[in-house]
């Protein structure tokens, strides 16, 4: 007698997004936020696609930095192609666990690991930029009602950020790390090397910085592009907040979980256009900015390639 399989919890638990996008779709005139999706500001449009550009290749460089330490020599137009192509597939998994396929270019176990490693680096300034404008947008827009859970996302990103830099830049931070990482994972790894200078640690900060002003800045025009007149504070804000709830693991590629917080935090807005900017922010945020990356590391490989071969 054959034995029904059950669907996993983890599979239902994903399709919370997909049954809450399901649900804001029959609550709206999709018609209507098409027909304004349809007459976006072209010039708006296209001065976000730039952005999420000028984004990925700042990324690509703050990557170059991450990767390159004094025991390591690497080809820098390869790592940036591996850098794109793990972006474009981060965009389409959960959590950008994609990223982590960088990892998978490494020959040697113990190099694959001290790439996890430096991934982190990457992915903890990220987060801590993230956390950090949620916090000053949740102050801002819930007003004095709630002002300790904003102080405590602030004091969050801030302290993301600075465990990161100190991981990058302090030897005896970094040996700390070692030990607690060999007590959850045996592993004879020494990561001990991945000691960053200040100037370098501070370059690859302030990369960070600018890659999440430019994609804020994306988001931003294409919120002008379907007439939402927001400062740019508050559009960071709202998309940091979102980019955080996507990180759980309750949405595939943020559908449902964007557009309810879009729809939350821009209520003074009718539906129609807030569903046309978070279809926006989908398809040129993400999936232009994955298409546009992905594109970028098949040139990069295939020129690589041809060289090899000539």
């Amino acid at each position: 007698m054959k034995t029904k399989k059950k669907i996993p919890w983890f599979t239902l638990l994903r399709l919370f997004g997909i049954l809450l996008f399901v649900y804001i779709l029959t609550t709206i005139d999709f018609a209507q936020a098409w027909d304004v999706f349809k007459s976006a500001g072209l010039t708006y449009v296209l001065l976000a696609l730039v952005f999420q550009v000028f984004l990925l290749i700042i990324k690509a460089f703050r990557w170059d930095l991450i990767r390159k330490t004094k025991a390591e020599k690497i080809n820098r137009f390869l790592n940036a192609a591996r850098f794109f192509e793990s972006y474009a597939v981060g965009v389409v998994t959960p959590g950008r666990l994609g990223e982590f396929m960088k990892a998978g270019h490494e020959e040697k176990k113990t190099d694959k690991f001290n790439s996890i490693i430096k991934i982190f680096y990457e992915r903890g300034f990220d987060l801590g930029v993230f956390v950090l404008i949620s916090g000053l947008f949740f102050i801002y827009f819930f007003s004095s009602h709630i002002p300790l859970l904003g102080g405590l996302l602030i004091l969050t990103g801030a302290l993301l950020l600075v465990v990161t830099f100190l991981l990058m830049t302090n030897k005896k931070v970094i040996e700390f790390s070692l030990k607690w990482v060999q007590k959850i994972k045996k592993t004879d790894t020494d990561i001990s090397h991945l000691n960053y200078s200040f100037a370098q640690s501070s370059m690859i900060f302030m990369l960070s910085i600018g890659s999440n002003i430019f994609y804020y800045l994306s988001g931003y025009f294409l919120a002008l592009s379907v007439s939402i007149n927001e400062s740019l504070l508050n559009i960071s804000g709202i998309i940091s907040l979102t980019g955080i709830i996507n990180l759980l693991p309750i949405t595939v590629m943020g559908v449902g979980t964007r557009e309810a917080s879009f729809l939350y935090f821009l209520s003074e807005y009718p539906a129609n256009q807030v569903i046309a900017f978070s279809l926006l922010m989908f398809l040129v945020a993400q999936i232009g900015g994955a298409l546009v990356s992905l594109l970028l590391s098949q040139i990069i490989f295939i020129t690589d390639k041809k060289q090899s071969n000539g």
